[in-house]
């Protein structure tokens, strides 16, 4: 479900280092919640980031509690900066048109293992983050990697905004390899959050011809393969 919430914040006579502080500290407590997509969208209906201002934000969340609960924890509500929020569930209009393009998964090829194996290699550098072999950015905020010392050498981590969001491996199996052929998954859940990031997920599937009804009418389609005429 999705929901709207609308609040004023006010600073009243604080001063601005203190306002920064306070900014930074709500920032850091919704950063888990924007990495996982609950927290969708963010803007401000009047006024200055770093003064007095309207709050307008969008949520994907299971209930109008869990969402108001979030807010309760967030250091401008404790802190009693805000209006009580107002929390309007979004239902579903036969008129809406869709997101716009903007809001969609864009990236700048099918999102394929070849596709994304070449990028990795042409664009790729050492991550330095432990067991990680090469890191790619392929938009802002998306990211794949792999892990070749470990046993799924060949598997792809696709990641946005840092949560994993699916791994994806090779049409053929490695010798050694614990990743089967065509094996594509799609995470419900990372690091104990839940992953939402449906556009993506779509957008993988979409680009490897997996979007069906039923397992059986996957199985029994023929395989399409979206290969760049060139590499990246």
């Amino acid at each position: 479900m999705e929901f709207l919430v609308q609040m004023d914040i006010r600073f009243g006579d604080e001063n601005p280092e203190f306002i920064r502080a306070l900014l930074e500290s709500e920032a850091l407590a919704a950063k888990p919640y924007l990495e996982s997509g609950e927290f969708t969208r963010a803007w401000r209906s009047w006024g200055t980031h770093e003064g007095d201002h309207g709050h307008v934000a969008l949520w994907t969340a299971p209930s109008y509690l869990w969402v108001r609960d979030r807010y309760d924890s967030f250091p401008l509500v404790r802190g009693g900066y805000t209006s009580l929020p107002q929390i309007t569930e979004l239902m579903h209009n036969p008129n809406d048109p869709g997101p716009h393009p903007l809001h969609m998964a864009d990236a700048p090829f099918p999102l394929t293992f070849e596709n994304l194996r070449a990028y990795l290699i042409r664009y790729g550098t050492r991550s330095g983050v432990t067991n990680e072999g090469l890191t790619a950015e392929l938009v802002t905020g998306v990211t794949i990697h792999n892990h070749p010392r470990s046993g799924r050498a060949s598997e792809i981590h696709f990641m946005v905004f840092g949560q994993k969001v699916a791994e994806i491996g090779p049409l053929v199996a490695s010798e050694g390899d614990e990743v089967a052929p065509r094996y594509i998954d799609l995470l419900v859940e990372w690091d104990g959050k839940p992953v939402h990031h449906e556009m993506w997920k779509n957008r993988i599937l979409a680009d490897n011809g997996l979007l069906f009804n039923d397992y059986e009418s996957a199985k029994a389609a023929p395989r399409t393969r979206h290969v760049l005429a060139s590499n990246p």
